[in-house]
């Protein structure tokens, strides 16, 4: 006897675990990633992605004391480095000491085949935090745009851009003493749908 299909609406959920593993370090997969404390060559393990004049900028890379730090002149550069692949399920960190003066630092991912680009970027101002920004890139044209303030309980130092992928859309967070904080969310699937096996 041929069982009737069940409709995915249909299906009934039992929690059955006491606790969430969703941020954890200890449960944590490292997928790819970039330490400074243990960086031998740092152009050769994460070499600048793009060879135009636009991509190649003059930021200067050096690792003081197992931290990774950037600076430029007065006028404006920017840096887009390679860390490893991308899985439109995974949770990526980039945790940050401080920034002074003003700026932004992020995550990108990019497709190297056509030069897409998704952009998570945390932007200082007078060397405070404040705000956070997500962008999607399509050919060479900003698709998504969209801002949030970063939340007052964020302080200046010692923080973690948290960008946790949902396949058709992200949830980015800071996570300041141990705590996370949702600072937005997108739905970016009517412009780009992860789930198409050509992305």
């Amino acid at each position: 006897m041929a069982e009737e299909p069940l409709h995915p609406g249909d299906i009934e959920f039992r929690r059955q675990a006491v606790r969430r593993f969703v941020f954890d370090p200890e449960q944590a997969i490292p997928l790819a990633s970039l330490r400074p404390a243990t960086l031998r060559d740092f152009d050769l393990m994460h070499p600048e992605l793009g060879q135009d004049e636009d991509a190649r900028s003059p930021v200067d890379w050096k690792v003081d004391r197992g931290r990774l730090v950037g600076t430029s002149g007065d006028q404006p550069a920017r840096s887009l480095r390679w860390v490893g692949g991308f899985n439109p399920f995974a949770t990526y960190d980039l945790a940050v000491n401080r920034c002074t003066a003003a700026g932004s630092a992020g995550i990108a991912f990019h497709d190297s085949s056509n030069g897409d680009l998704m952009v998570a970027r945390l932007h200082f101002e007078d060397d405070l935090p404040v705000r956070v920004t997500w962008e999607v890139i399509l050919g060479g044209q900003t698709t998504v745009r969209e801002e949030w303030p970063v939340p007052e309980e964020v302080g200046a130092n010692d923080f973690v851009l948290r960008v946790q992928m949902a396949v058709v859309g992200v949830n980015l967070l800071l996570e300041t003493d141990g705590e996370s904080r949702l600072v937005g969310f997108s739905d970016f699937s009517e412009h780009l749908d992860l789930r198409r096996k050509r992305h």
